[in-house]
């Protein structure tokens, strides 16, 4: 068994990208909840 994917080492950039894209959503869950 591969667990390459929860072994996966995270660069400052690559977690970077990921709080990006999760504070993304996040705003766009903002916006619908305002409509």
């Amino acid at each position: 068994m591969e667990e390459d994917d929860t072994t996966q080492i995270l660069t400052p950039a690559d977690k970077d990208k990921l709080i990006k894209e999760i504070e993304e959503q996040e705003d766009e869950d903002e916006d619908q909840e305002k409509d």
